[in-house]
């Protein structure tokens, strides 16, 4: 159950961050790396480096979306833990 918990929050941050993206081809090829870090935090065997890229997509800003808010969009949401920036 946990897991279809996380899966369901997953799709609706995506579905968050998607609608900031514009609709061109190059935008849609960053949210395209976006979604599958994300569909990798449930995969055990990359979930620690899906994680450590979401917390850092350096890219989305070539698309005009901001990383940090792609970071705390997942920190909301309860998808990974805030860390904190001691």
């Amino acid at each position: 159950m946990e897991k279809e918990n996380k899966c369901a929050k997953i799709r609706a941050a995506m579905r968050r961050i998607a609608a900031q993206f514009p609709d061109q081809p190059e935008a849609k090829l960053m949210l395209g790396i976006i979604n599958q870090a994300a569909n990798d935090l449930l995969d055990k065997t990359h979930k620690d480096e899906a994680e450590r890229y979401l917390r850092n997509a350096v890219h989305a800003e070539v698309c005009g979306v901001e990383p940090i808010w792609i970071r705390e969009t997942f920190e909301k949401m309860g998808i990974f833990p805030k860390v904190s920036n001691v």
